[in-house]
């Protein structure tokens, strides 16, 4: 862990609270955006000390023309120091996540479910930049019930790679000591010859099912098209014949 108050690198030294706000990063809170909250930051800084510098030489000239001492000749106040570039700022981060990897992977490798879900798409891999464009087409993820990622891989082709990763995730669980999940959801593979089951021997009792909105997207496939006046209404009625109201969390809701 980071010891004292800033990153020290080559050329600079980077405060602590500059990296904790580059630790927060998302939509809005890029790197350019904490620099341009720094420059302005470090700009405001910079005009008080030279309204104080200025009215404290105001101050010394009078003093002087009442002939209290000699004349002052007062030298130029030094220029604003230049706030380096967000490029700067993103490798600091880099550092600080270097120095942070293992906290991080334990943190992350920490988390169980006994409810899991399992979800293929294209629109992580779509996002990938630089060297990494291209070199993969499919994200597999799997989540448990609170929302949180416990393991995400990317392949080049849909479904390939489950073996190492669902094999991964049981030494996990089994490294641990921790029971393993009741139940699995997924988006496809939930029976038949192709069922992921094959995948996971060690959970013989686990229960393996297509998760509800996938279902529903599988009565549609016998609609012309999604455009059709009554798609959303069909689709609206499906989903009131599947779920049902919380009372107590309906009230609840009402009550805020």
């Amino acid at each position: 862990m980071q010891q004292g108050p800033a990153f020290l690198t080559s050329k600079y030294a980077c405060d602590l609270k500059i990296v904790r706000l580059l630790r927060q990063r998302g939509l809005g809170n890029s790197s350019s955006a904490v620099m341009k909250q720094v420059r302005e930051q470090h700009g405001e800084s910079y005009l008080n000390n030279l309204q104080m510098h200025l009215s404290h030489c105001r101050d010394f000239k009078t003093s002087a023309e009442r002939g209290f001492f000699a004349r002052i000749q007062f030298s130029e106040p030094p220029p604003a120091a230049a706030v380096p570039r967000h490029r700067w700022l993103m490798k600091v981060y880099q550092i600080d996540v270097l120095n942070r990897v293992d906290y991080i992977k334990a943190h992350m490798t920490s988390q169980f479910g006994t409810v899991l879900k399992m979800d293929l798409t294209k629109k992580i891999t779509n996002k990938l930049a630089g060297k990494g464009r291209k070199t993969a087409m499919w994200a597999t993820n799997i989540g448990y019930e609170h929302g949180q990622v416990l393991m995400s891989v990317l392949t080049v082709g849909e479904g390939s790679g489950l073996k190492q990763m669902l094999d991964g995730l049981g030494t996990r669980y089994r490294n641990a000591g921790i029971p393993p999940p009741k139940a699995l959801y997924v988006d496809r593979d939930c029976c038949g010859a192709s069922s992921v089951h094959k995948y996971l021997e060690a959970w013989p009792f686990l229960h393996i099912r297509l998760d509800i909105w996938h279902f529903m997207r599988r009565f549609p496939y016998g609609c012309t098209t999604d455009k059709h006046q009554l798609y959303s209404v069909f689709m609206g009625k499906l989903s009131q014949c599947i779920f049902k109201w919380d009372e107590t969390d309906l009230k609840l809701t009402k009550a805020c």
